[in-house]
């Protein structure tokens, strides 16, 4: 009776809806990304200002012509960017600073304040860096951006990224010109090393599923917890059927690249009619360089996959793992109490034949 029992609940162990299994390889150097501005005065065609960044002598590479700074900790550094207004008249720009993160595509993105900063990211680096928030410059003028950096008393490995971008700010006769305009800005990368190198490490936080009327769209979100670029990134995607071994779904993705301490939603599209209710895998192959990942993730399909609006969350799929995995305590424990019940009768029924004996 135990023993069908333990069958059982080892065959409900096989279906377990989340199994996440990681396998890295050999490590590689991360790849640096490239910036739009260099320590020559840059300017666009038509631009009304240009600028010069005053590259410092701790640059992580001779050969970088972005801010590619090694810090240490708790060091303070100031950074000049030179600002030159080709025009006649008195200019204001505006000053941002960014972290980078991943966007929906899978690239770094400079440019874009996440909804919330990744879980794994230690410091933004609006904490780090102090920026003006404008600049004026007086015509035919140069004036320069002081970029003021503070890093944290705690060390730590690896690179944080972001982006300082300039802008010019709009004239109030521009502002009240009807029709479209033409925005100038630059935007520069500013990497902060510190420690020894480090590579990057792909965690997969979950699969959710969501049905209209035509496909399934499953996005999986995958994050890099380590302070390191993933670049040349690809991922490859098989969707089978657990039941019958079909292959629904297959895709390769290359050219990838994943900022430092982020996570994206990667979505793949599956035509509706090769769906139907059942336990489905989807394994996924990660590289980047000589660094790989696997994942595997069974995903539980029910009710009418042609229902428009249905959505199966990540929530409900640890929720079936949970069950089974309480269903699974609770059979070990009928399995315990069991057998120390019947323990305790062998016991007594010993007892009770010395006594007659």
């Amino acid at each position: 009776m135990g023993k069908n029992r333990v069958r059982r609940l080892r065959k409900l162990l096989l279906m377990v809806v989340l199994f996440v299994a990681l396998i890295p390889s050999i490590r590689t150097n991360a790849i640096s990304p490239l910036s739009t501005a260099t320590n020559q005065e840059r300017s666009q065609p038509g631009a009304s200002f240009s600028v010069r960044l005053i590259l410092p002598q701790n640059q992580e590479r001779e050969e970088s012509t972005f801010f590619d700074l090694r810090m240490e900790p708790g060091q303070e550094q100031v950074v000049d960017v030179e600002v030159i207004n080709h025009t006649g008249e008195t200019i204001k720009v505006e000053v941002n600073i960014f972290t980078a993160i991943t966007n929906r595509s899978g690239f770094v993105e400079y440019q874009l304040l996440p909804e919330e900063p990744d879980s794994t990211l230690p410091y933004l680096m609006e904490d780090l860096i102090t920026i003006p928030s404008y600049v004026e410059i007086p015509p035919e003028g140069t004036s320069w951006v002081p970029i003021q950096i503070q890093m944290p008393e705690e060390a730590y490995n690896g690179v944080l990224a972001g982006s300082i971008e300039m802008k010019r700010v709009a004239s109030q006769e521009q502002e009240n010109t009807a029709g479209l305009r033409n925005v100038y800005s630059f935007l520069t990368v500013i990497l902060l090393h510190q420690g020894e190198v480090v590579f990057p490490q792909m965690v997969s936080r979950g699969t959710q599923v969501e049905f209209t009327t035509a496909e399934g769209l499953f996005a999986t979100n995958f994050q890099n917890t380590e302070a390191a670029f993933a670049s040349a990134l690809k991922i490859q995607t098989v969707i089978s059927n657990k039941q019958t071994g079909e292959v629904v779904f297959e895709n390769k993705t290359k050219g990838l690249q994943m900022a430092p301490h982020s996570n994206f939603w990667y979505q793949v599209q599956v035509e509706g009619e090769e769906l139907s209710e059942g336990i489905y895998m989807i394994h996924y192959v990660l590289e980047s360089g000589d660094l790989s990942w696997e994942f595997k993730e069974h995903i539980r399909i029910t009710g009418d996959s042609s229902l428009e609006g249905y959505v199966m969350s990540r929530g409900e799929v640890m929720l079936l793992g949970k069950r089974k995995l309480l269903a699974m305590l609770l059979g070990v424990s009928l399995l315990l109490i069991t057998a120390i019940m019947g323990l305790d009768c062998v016991k007594r029924i010993r007892k009770r034949d010395r006594r007659n004996a």
